[in-house]
């Protein structure tokens, strides 16, 4: 089919008025509304190394800095270092590039773990001002809360019989203001210039590492290079921004591929899909072939119309007037059925589709929960791109969280781009 490799060719419209493919988009059952990502909330759920696999809590890989302790990977080709036993003790090496420690400032050592890494030069003045800046906070932090309650118990009133005094005791150190203790830093204005020894020094490139390499390590300087511990990855939590509900989730161990959490629109809203290329000709009647799939696993009741069709409200038809930028006339502006729900152990054989179109060669196929239509258009105006607009009503029982509600109808716009006449 022609939207298995061109997703954009079926546009759908989210609720904040962005267009994108159905299988980009979500829905939210207690909303009962579309969401693209745009209008989604992004989180870190967990964090874990992708090598092996172990779970690491958000404090702790703060820490670490993002990076695993056990596993390591090469700073040439970034793959995996794996460790050997050369008899009396263990070195790392690379199967890709054939890198090994030997190449590095650190060719063996007793464990395979805890690898020396390039250390930061600046990193205690770094940790100095970063105290002085949490001294800072707390002092911001006293401030504020001493004027959001005052007391009216005075310093000498108070006994230490409850541990008053002491906790009056610290709150006076916090409200001091801090005295600055970091080291400072003079900026550089002027840089020395380059002499012709560095111009006219010829260097040997096969024993210099590539940009990339230097990248990787940055604090390696003119130093060797070493292995590089492996960064962490992180499990995403997709939240809609209005009701703060999970739209997606995985499961919590990190070897685990299901979804704990999925309500991606495809599973909810039926899949309008091109079933082949359709060629127009300004003039006349051009007949395109489209298909309808629910793959949710309720009944659906599908309902496609026309957006210039006079019968829909007129608030709806002025909105979308405006915004259509096709030039095609549907002669088919109306089509009812009721797809089947999706089952996976269902046969190949057909089942019936119930339609209540008028008697007409509009439904083509019918076959388990797909359905082939057969919409007649006509091109007006010949232009570059050629879109049909339509709109996609449906009603099953999963599209809302409550029961009431999940018999409703539920719509969206469609466009569906048939490209050039």
């Amino acid at each position: 089919m022609v939207s298995l490799l061109q997703l954009d060719r079926i546009l759908y419209e989210c609720s904040c008025s962005e267009w994108a493919p159905l299988c980009r988009l979500f829905y939210c059952r207690h909303c009962s509304i579309l969401r693209c990502p745009a209008c989604t909330a992004n989180e870190i759920d967990c964090t874990f190394c992708g090598t092996c696999l172990e779970n690491v809590p958000v404090g702790e890989a703060r820490v670490r800095k993002n990076r695993c302790t056990n596993c390591y990977q090469c700073p040439i080709c970034s793959s995996t270092l794996s460790a050997h036993n050369s008899g009396e003790a263990i070195y790392l090496s690379c199967s890709t590039c054939k890198w090994s420690t030997f190449e590095s400032d650190i060719q063996q050592q007793a464990t395979a773990g805890n690898w020396k890494v390039h250390e930061n030069p600046y990193e205690a003045d770094l940790n100095s001002v970063l105290e002085q800046m949490k001294q800072y906070e707390l002092n911001e932090k006293a401030q504020r809360d001493i004027l959001k309650r005052r007391s009216n118990v005075v310093g000498s009133r108070l006994t230490d019989r409850f541990g008053l005094q002491q906790m009056y005791q610290k709150r006076k150190q916090a409200l001091e203001k801090p005295t600055w203790l970091a080291p400072e830093k003079e900026p550089v204005t002027e840089l020395n210039e380059l002499s012709d020894e560095h111009i006219t020094e010829c260097l040997d490139l096969s024993k210099c590492p590539s940009l990339e390499s230097r990248i990787k390590q940055p604090l390696a300087g003119d130093t060797e290079c070493r292995p590089i511990r492996m960064p962490l990855k992180g499990r995403r939590v997709l939240r809609c921004t209005h009701c703060t509900h999970n739209l997606s989730k995985l499961e919590y161990s990190p070897s685990s591929i299901v979804f704990k959490i999925q309500y991606f629109a495809r599973t909810y809203v039926p899949e309008i899909r091109l079933w082949q290329e359709t060629k127009l000709g300004v003039g006349g009647v051009s007949s395109v072939f489209i298909s309808v799939v629910n793959e949710s696993v309720a009944k659906a009741d599908v309902t496609l119309i026309y957006v210039q069709l006079a019968n829909a409200s007129l608030l709806q038809v002025v909105i979308l007037a405006n915004n259509d930028e096709s030039c095609l006339e549907c002669e088919t502006p109306v089509v009812e059925f009721t797809l089947p729900a999706h089952d996976e152990n269902s046969d190949q054989s057909s089942h019936s589709i119930s339609s209540m179109t008028p008697g007409d060669d509009t439904i083509v196929l019918r076959k388990r929960n797909r359905v082939g239509l057969k919409l007649n258009v006509k091109v007006v105006e010949n232009r570059e791109v050629n879109i049909l607009s339509l709109i996609l009503k449906w009603k099953n029982e999963l599209t809302s969280m409550t029961s009431d509600k999940g018999k409703d109808w539920r719509e969206t716009r469609v466009k569906v781009v048939l490209g050039k006449s």
